[in-house]
């Protein structure tokens, strides 16, 4: 409890943002973006695997050879949508994660570590080095093209430093072509799955350069390839272990066999999801220990963003899908016996981005962290917002930081130590202590309020920055006539005290030094010109990617499938759904509520079922009494999501939806999107560069 109170209450050591603008006239509810763009101009000049057998739970093999390298094994952990309460060593309940936390009090827990507020750029800010704004904002599809071929990731910088690296899980950051497959991006092997979200038993996962179509349910399967991952290891050479858990992301799905524990606040499948995941990251650690590779290991843990769904980030305000501390703050730390030992069971403000373990990582192997185009950046023209600084050659250079001198000194640091400012969105700033947000982002609209411990949301009070932004075509972020809030996220956790209201000079200074950074942006791939400056697409070079052609990738990866089979049998019958030679029947029953097409829902769900068509999924929603509320998609296996609680409506082309509880009248369709030039497919399997195809 303690240790609670001294995250909540303390600010830690506060950071005084030194004025360095001129105070000038602010005109409440109706100031533009290009007062705020002014008076930057004296801020910015330049800115520019193989499957093999598993071994069986709770055996320890025996003890190897001592290793033969003083490079520090690494190994990166990330949970998917863990909420910041989740975890005991965050407030959490000891029956889910009673490894993770042990490791956790054994390191240095991060207070201050902030991802992006969804899925694939958090994990393309990780591999990359660069924050979301130099690469999109954008969630990844199965064969889009997000991260410039011509940029190192991290398993590039420490495969040049002798590493073996090895990515097991969730991939997520977009796979086009064959060059952006892992294998040729630096990791020696990589089984996992490509999309961002799927059955836990789902039969479409990925193995090196081929689809596998096993199905075991993925927190087992993923965890005894990791040890296996260890137990294979050559000790002569340093190892890289990439870990992206698909747990506790939806669908929440039984685990088998797991004890069926009780959790306050939590379901009985939420629980048992995390309490999966970290046995088995008990399990990677004891054969860490098992070869002798422990004492020399550096573990990072953190979650890709805040909880959503059954997901509580308690103290912090929101979750997933928005800018909000629940959404961008994350349960984190550093352990491992590569940590000094004066370091251990401590915790640190220091603020640190997902992006500065690339620069982290590369420093502690021997190499270096940067990774700068073959043409540096253009000047930032604050006159000109709409101006290409980047052009054809040009890309932006690493953003990350190396933390570790922070992190390990004996001194105190403060809050913004590592990042005299830090931009987490294109609506946020981070500056020590202080944050400004100006909206929330204009893709969904998460929950505004607290989340308590008992599972329980105490309402928002409404407060101005919670508003959407605006369409993303908009180069500069923000809801004309509305200003934005700016918190003490030390002193005021819970982001309840809008300092902005009464200091208009503060919220122009940050305000005009976020604007300045936004027009560096280079959002890459399935964001096309949309908000960028200059209205262009950002792409990997044609020469890159390689001829497209998607009847001929196809063919190949069924032909060259591990389990012969693209998407795992799957076929679809009038008796239902037959996957591995199971049947599933259909669901037929009338339907007595309202619904309509081209809708969903933004909350998470707790039933993910396949039905024959929507009428299946409105009869099912209609006889749970648990559910409020239902989403249909055809597109995705004829899958329905039930959900409990009244999320906002929003428009999904594809799907259809309705609910028991009374909604807001559908959304106006939003405008669409902008002609990107750059590769991109509806495939789930890369198109371009194939072995053997041409255009």
């Amino acid at each position: 409890q303690s240790e609670q109170n001294k995250r909540t209450r303390n600010s830690g050591h506060c950071s005084h943002i030194p004025s360095l603008l001129p105070s000038m006239h602010f005109k409440i509810m109706w100031i533009q973006h290009t007062q705020a763009l002014a008076l930057a101009l004296v801020l910015v000049s330049c800115h520019y695997a193989t499957v093999v057998s598993a071994m069986p739970e709770g055996q320890i093999p025996e003890r190897g050879p001592i290793p033969q390298t003083d490079k520090p094994n690494i190994v990166m952990i990330l949970q998917d949508d863990l909420g910041y309460h989740d975890v005991w060593f965050d407030g959490g309940l000891e029956e889910m994660s009673s490894n993770i936390s042990q490791l956790a009090w054994n390191g240095i827990r991060l207070n201050r570590h902030y991802t992006h507020w969804h899925c694939s750029p958090t994990r393309r800010s990780f591999l990359s080095g660069r924050v979301p704004i130099h690469h999109g904002e954008q969630l990844s599809a199965v064969a889009s093209d997000d991260i410039d071929l011509r940029q190192s990731l991290v398993s590039n910088k420490l495969k040049e430093q002798g590493y073996m690296c090895h990515w097991v899980g969730k991939g997520h950051t977009g796979y086009v072509s064959w060059k952006h497959l892992p294998l040729q991006r630096g990791f020696d092997s990589f089984f996992g799955f490509l999309s961002g979200s799927q059955s836990y038993t789902a039969s479409d996962r990925w193995q090196g350069n081929a689809p596998n179509s096993s199905d075991a349910y993925s927190t087992t399967l993923f965890g005894d390839l990791a040890v296996n991952v260890v137990e294979d290891h050559d000790v002569t050479k340093p190892l890289f272990l990439y870990l992206p858990w698909q747990a506790v992301h939806t669908p929440y799905q039984a685990v088998p066999n797991a004890p069926q524990v009780t959790c306050e606040g939590y379901s009985t499948t939420y629980c048992n999801m995390l309490w999966a995941a970290d046995q088995q990251v008990g399990r990677v650690v004891n054969a860490l220990k098992a070869r002798n590779l422990y004492d020399n290991t550096l573990i990072v843990y953190a979650s890709d963003n805040g909880g959503i769904g059954e997901g509580i980030n308690y103290p912090l305000r929101g979750g997933k899908h928005s800018n909000w501390e629940g959404g961008v703050r994350t349960a984190a730390f550093v352990s491992g016996g590569y940590l000094p030992s004066s370091k251990r069971n401590t915790s640190s403000d220091v603020v640190v981005h997902v992006a500065d373990w690339y620069a982290t990582f590369a420093v502690l192997s021997g190499g270096n962290a940067t990774d700068n185009p073959p043409v540096m950046p253009l000047p930032v023209d604050l006159s000109n917002p709409n101006k290409d600084i980047y052009g054809k050659d040009s890309f932006p250079p690493v953003d990350g930081v190396n933390v570790w001198p922070y992190l390990t000194s004996t001194e105190p640091q403060p809050s913004n130590a590592a990042h005299k400012t830090l931009i987490i969105s294109k609506e946020v700033l981070i500056a020590g202590d202080l944050k400004l947000m100006v909206s929330n982002p204009q893709f969904t609209m998460g929950n505004n309020g607290w989340k308590m411990p008992d599972g329980k949301w105490l309402p928002s009070d409404n407060v101005r920055c919670q508003v959407k932004d605006t369409a993303l075509t908009n180069v500069l972020p923000g809801v004309p006539g509305v200003l934005p809030c700016v918190f003490n996220v030390s002193a005021d956790v819970g982001e309840r005290q809008d300092m902005g209201a009464n200091n208009t000079n503060l919220v122009n200074e940050l305000w005009s030094q976020l604007n300045a950074s936004v027009l560096t942006s280079y959002l890459h791939g399935a964001s096309g010109p949309a908000g960028n400056p200059g209205g262009v697409s950002r792409c990997s070079p044609p020469s890159l990617i390689g001829p497209c052609n998607e009847t001929c990738a196809k063919e190949y990866f069924h032909a060259n499938n591990n389990a012969n089979d693209l998407r795992g049998h799957v076929n679809v019958g009038q008796d239902g759904v037959n996957i591995n030679n199971v049947l599933r029947p259909w669901f037929t029953s009338e339907c007595t509520l309202q619904w309509e097409d081209g809708c969903g829902f933004n909350e998470g769900h707790y039933q993910e079922t396949i039905v024959k068509d929507a009428a299946d999924c409105c009869a099912m929603c209609a006889a749970d009494d648990y559910c409020d509320q239902w989403v249909f998609n055809p597109t995705y296996n004829l899958t329905c999501h039930l959900k409990h609680g009244a999320g906002e409506m929003e428009v999904r082309e594809m799907c259809s939806c309705g609910s028991k509880v009374p909604t807001p009248p559908s959304p106006a369709p939003p405008p669409p999107p902008p002609t990107s030039s750059c590769q991109q497919s509806n495939a789930d399997f890369p198109v371009c560069g194939i072995p053997g195809c041409t255009a």
